[in-house]
């Protein structure tokens, strides 16, 4: 019995650790599919339930006081009380619900397309460099939004800090 719970809570504390030092925390800089060029920067952390939960934070070339209005609403789980049509944009956690599975690998969570509200559900991969997913050969984020058995995936690296006005940093 006390193998048992040593076993138990041990594994408890592993995953924590390993949850919290995960590298998908972080900045992440979504491209242009055109230029291939940043247009947002986001910052994916976790919420108070230890789940993943990613936020835009800023945008090259565009205002910054953007107001959600393509938003529901509310959606079901969402860690964000009021009406999000009225928020600004990059305060709306368009990613959030998603378990830690393994080292770089979160999913059973939902992200919101702000063009058109509609909500997916959502996994984000970690890919190294030098991988076949990798984008110019850098640490590379694949962010899958999935419907019933389709899905389909954006790629985002890793954001230089440096590029991000202090006053939008999370």
């Amino acid at each position: 019995m006390v193998l048992l719970a040593v076993l138990v809570l041990g594994s408890g504390a592993v995953f924590g650790q390993s949850a919290a030092q995960d590298p998908i925390l972080g900045y992440w800089f979504s491209l242009d599919e055109e230029t291939g060029q940043p247009n947002a920067a986001w910052h994916i952390g976790r919420d108070s339930r230890g789940q993943a939960i990613g936020r835009t934070v800023y945008f090259f070339d565009e205002e910054q006081d953007i107001l959600a209005t393509e938003l529901d609403r509310t959606y079901d789980g969402i860690p964000l009380r009021g009406d999000l049509r009225t928020q600004e944009l990059r305060r709306v956690p368009l990613i959030y619900g998603l378990d830690w599975r393994s080292t770089g690998h979160w999913a059973g969570g939902y992200i919101i397309d702000p063009r058109d509200g509609k909500r997916y559900g959502c996994e984000l991969i970690l890919h190294q460099p030098n991988s076949r997913r990798a984008v110019n050969n850098a640490l590379t984020l694949e962010v899958k939004g999935k419907v019933l058995i389709f899905s389909q995936s954006e790629y985002w690296v890793r954001g230089d800090e440096s590029r991000i006005p202090p006053a939008y940093r999370n």
